[in-house]
């Protein structure tokens, strides 16, 4: 049960990306790589959001995550192709974009070889 007052959650059927005035929570690893299609999967929500949103512009994707991770405290380092900061599971990067707000949530390691890992269970440890 979930037990938050003034909280209300719609599950509706369609594409979330063609809700422009609609929040939305887009899960990413923790290194919050962005890189399609080396790391990151196009046809991922969060490729998806990418090329929508974001008209594939890389550049700014990053500035925006920049910005928005720039007072949180990395969790370490992985060596791989990409970023290699990581932060801690859960971490929220939160994006104000015209109309709506854009959360990009930590939930999965990326290993060495870019490969993303995560449980439910683990997201919430």
């Amino acid at each position: 049960m979930y037990e938050t007052p003034n909280t209300r959650i719609r599950v509706v059927k369609g594409d979330l990306l063609d809700e422009e005035t609609e929040h939305l929570v887009i899960t990413t690893c923790d290194a919050f790589d962005t890189a399609t299609p080396n790391i990151i999967a196009r046809n991922s929500l969060q490729g998806q959001a990418l090329e929508r949103i974001y008209d594939n512009n890389i550049s700014r994707l990053d500035g925006d995550l920049v910005a928005a991770l720039s007072n949180t405290e990395p969790a370490g380092d992985v060596a791989k192709e990409g970023k290699t900061v990581r932060y801690p599971l859960g971490t929220v990067a939160t994006i104000d974009h015209p109309g709506r707000k854009l959360y990009f949530v930590a939930v999965t390691r990326m290993d060495e070889n870019n490969n993303a890992q995560g449980t439910p269970r683990r997201a919430l440890d």
